[in-house]
């Protein structure tokens, strides 16, 4: 059996599930919630790959008196509670300590609303295939709250996703859920942050950026490359095997050139004409390094577009590149159009100088 994979972080489980959302080929219009605050990073990826609206639907998790980390219920914006039959009377036989815990969590529940969203509205779910993102189900309260809350909204459906959950949240959610998209269910979940290399808390700063990015780059048409998870498995072979040779070729030529410069202190150039042709080889040895330097430069910055997702988009226009380009030029970072725009452009003030 397959062990359940780790992901490298909040974005990276996002791409992934991204994937696997656009294979269920669901009805539009999309809109795309994310649960923050882990939620919105892995929403935000699912978002632009499916061109849909981003937002944040609010839930706070209850936690259990002395165990703030199980959850005994949820409650989400739109004024709905969740509780856990499960829990019932473990805590006292009170029904006391729930209600107090909830109250308190609605006062930040509201905080977290006008921090994230401010005077906004939120984005309007009504007949809308809404897509609810978290970076991960433990117990499946929360998203239980978060499925009830979109079918106040008046969804016309309700897709559940998230990168991992645990055998009994998955099946939780799909009790209430149209379609639910997870991509593992490991046997022994333990915590959520266990399945990421990289699990840093978020904070509302973070929260309102990442959806502030999602309204410019729809607004200006940010789209995702049109060529599949393939392709740039094999740009990235190309681009790691570029520069592992371009640092070959930079660390040949330098000691190549601290010979040449040896040999001129040791007193091998006799006279002024070997002094010229000495001079002539450290200069082509320098210009060499420069350009192997210069394009080591653009293989590392293909290579981090492709880690963030963004490879084959242009960084002027956000268009995808052509793919026949990108096979020509593995570095390109610009369409064609925008390539030559960018040559007139800078072309423009060398010819006013003549």
């Amino acid at each position: 059996m397959q062990e359940p994979r780790v992901f490298t972080d909040r974005s990276a489980a996002g791409r992934e599930l991204a994937k696997a959302v656009e294979a269920r080929r669901l009805r539009g219009p999309h809109l795309v919630l994310g649960l923050p605050r882990g939620g919105v990073p892995v929403a935000f990826e699912v978002a632009r790959a499916l061109r849909a609206p981003l937002d944040v639907l609010v839930v706070r998790k209850i936690g259990a008196p002395g165990q703030p980390e199980l959850a005994i219920g949820a409650i989400a914006s739109g004024d709905v509670t969740v509780r856990q039959p499960q829990f019932a009377g473990r805590f006292g036989g009170s029904e006391l300590p729930f209600e107090e815990l909830a109250e308190r969590e609605r006062s930040e529940l509201a905080r977290r609303e006008l921090a994230y969203r401010g005077d906004d509205r939120p984005a309007l779910a009504e007949g809308a295939t809404v897509i609810l993102v978290d970076d991960g189900l433990a117990t499946g309260a929360t998203m239980l709250a978060a499925v009830r809350a979109a079918r106040k909204m008046r969804a016309a459906a309700v897709v559940v996703a998230a990168p991992v959950a645990s055998s009994q949240a998955a099946a939780a959610v799909r009790a209430e859920a149209d379609d639910v998209v997870i991509l593992e269910t490991p046997a022994n979940l333990f915590a959520i942050g266990q399945w990421y290399f990289r699990f840093e808390q978020l904070d509302d700063g973070e929260v309102r950026a990442l959806l502030e990015r999602a309204r410019r780059e729809r607004a200006v048409g940010v789209v995702a490359p049109r060529f599949g998870q393939a392709d740039r498995a094999r740009f990235e072979a190309r681009l790691r095997a570029r520069s592992a040779e371009l640092r070959s070729e930079i660390r040949d030529t330098l000691l190549r050139t601290d010979a040449e410069q040896y040999g001129r202190l040791a007193g091998e150039v006799h006279d002024v004409a070997d002094q010229a042709v000495a001079d002539l080889l450290v200069d082509v040895n320098l210009a060499e390094i420069t350009r192997d330097v210069e394009e080591l430069r653009d293989v590392e910055a293909a290579l981090d577009r492709i880690h963030a997702g963004a490879f084959g988009n242009c960084l002027r226009c956000n268009e995808p590149i052509d793919l026949e380009r990108l096979e020509a030029y593995p570095t390109a970072k610009r369409c064609l159009a925008c390539q030559l725009e960018h040559e007139r452009t800078r072309a423009a003030p060398a010819a006013a100088t003549l």
